[in-house]
């Protein structure tokens, strides 16, 4: 199954923007119609649900590591 850009970013609970970002990064590697379009499959899809949940899981994690996060010195 092929999905549309859209239809993508709402299987995935990601913005079209983002699935474009992490193709430039060089994360996604959709595929393109006979017009250029991107098409994604559904294991793209997967892809794409993973990278934002390891980038969330990181970014939680500088959270909670740096001074003043719930794990340092509430007073740092």
């Amino acid at each position: 199954m092929l999905l549309t850009i859209q239809k993508a970013a709402e299987q995935s609970g990601l913005s079209p923007g983002t699935l474009r970002s992490y193709e430039r990064d060089g994360l996604l590697s959709p595929q393109r119609d006979s017009v250029g379009r991107r098409v994604f499959t559904l294991v793209d899809v997967a892809q794409a649900r993973r990278i934002a949940a390891e980038r969330l899981a990181r970014r939680g994690h500088a959270l909670l590591t740096r001074p003043g996060g719930t794990d340092g010195d509430p007073k740092a």
